[in-house]
Parts: C-alpha cells; sequence; structure tokens
C-alpha cells in the first residue's frame, strides 16, 4: 500500500486565494496536472517544481502548505512502464 500523507494545508491556502485546485494547477503550468492534485491530497509528495512554483505564486512559505512529512519525501516520478498512457499515445 502506497504511503500517503493526509491532504495537505495548500489546499485551503488555494480555496481561500480564490482558486479552484483546477485553475490552480493551471496558472503553475506544472504537467501532469494530476501531481497537483495528487500532491495537495497527500497521496504523493510534491516535486520540486511543485514546491517553488506553489510557495512563489501564493507568496506563502513551503513549510505553511505542505506537512514536514511530506516535504521530508523524495518526489520520484514512476518508470514508463508503470506509467499511464494518454489518449494520444493509445
Amino acid at each position: 500500500m502506497p504511503r500517503t500523507f493526509g491532504k495537505q494545508p495548500i489546499r485551503e491556502v488555494v480555496w481561500r486565494a480564490g482558486y479552484t485546485h483546477a485553475e490552480f494547477a493551471d496558472e503553475l503550468g506544472i504537467k501532469p496536472r494530476s501531481h497537483v492534485f495528487s500532491a495537495m491530497g497527500g497521496v504523493v509528495p510534491p516535486s520540486d517544481e511543485l514546491r517553488q512554483a506553489a510557495s512563489t505564486f501564493l507568496g506563502v512559505p513551503l513549510a505553511d502548505l505542505f506537512t514536514a512529512e511530506s516535504l521530508a519525501e523524495v518526489c520520484r516520478p514512476l518508470p514508463p512502464g508503470l506509467r499511464r498512457k494518454s489518449a494520444a499515445q493509445r
């Protein structure tokens, strides 16, 4: 069973800033967008790109966006054989 970190504080920060999670992911331009959703939900740790972009965009310290436990983990992309294929690749 994958390790999870619980819902992250960034979810409320984004909501209070007036963005939906989808709008926030689009504003950051991080691909895949699903990584932003998964990190916000605590399913995966945030990537370095997400850590920097979210903190800069929201003007909030990183420690106020993600739990210490999720920040202690390193985000590792899935090996190509385990990645889901997009509709264009099918």
